[in-house]
């Protein structure tokens, strides 16, 4: 495992947990599958993964005080 691994497992639970709900009759686990074989599905994935990492990030900029006025 690298060290960066939890913060993969993080995003793509993101990824997943928002892919499931805004696709109720498909699962995040069947496009990663079809993602393998279908360049528009890959490009589908690469999507909400861009998504998941931007909503991580804009996430812990909140926890760390990095939005709001500035001294």
């Amino acid at each position: 495992m690298t060290s960066h691994q939890p913060v993969e497992n993080h995003i793509e639970a993101i990824a997943r947990e928002t892919y499931d709900r805004c696709h109720p009759d498909d699962t995040f686990e069947a496009l990663k599958h079809r993602a393998t074989f279908s360049k528009e599905d890959s490009g589908l994935l690469g999507q909400w993964l861009a998504f998941a990492r931007d909503k991580a990030g804009t996430v812990a900029a909140v926890r760390t005080g990095g939005f709001g006025p500035q001294p």
